[in-house]
């Protein structure tokens, strides 16, 4: 206690987390509504993911002007879900590809260690 009586506080500690990437926020527009976006990836990333919707919205609006906005972005949705799957069963068959690439190599190997021992 200090001496008019009232209690000392404690001092305030501050605590760096390094292990915590910075959260910036990125302005964007989509259909021309901004959007504030808080991410902890590079601004330009952000900005470039907006831009590649808002140009899928700018197509589709044109092709079917009397669709509402909320159907056209659940159609957005679902082919950029569609180019994921795609991607990554690409993935997939590439990993496949070099697994087996790599173990004909390791067998090549071994072939011409076997024939250098003979």
């Amino acid at each position: 206690m200090r001496r008019d009586g009232n209690r000392a506080k404690a001092p305030t500690q501050l605590s760096v987390d390094l292990d915590t990437p910075k959260k910036a926020t990125v302005n964007v527009k989509i259909g021309g509504t901004k959007l504030s976006i808080k991410s902890d990836r590079d601004p330009r990333y952000v900005t470039e993911l907006a831009d590649y919707i808002d140009e899928k919205l700018d197509t589709l609006q044109k092709a079917a002007p009397s669709v509402s906005r909320e159907k056209l972005m659940m159609l957005i949705s679902l082919n950029v879900a569609e180019e994921l799957f795609d991607a990554q069963g690409e993935l997939r068959s590439l990993k496949e590809s070099i697994q087996v690439a790599v173990g004909n190599c390791l067998n090549i190997l071994d072939t011409a260690e076997d024939d250098v021992e003979m």
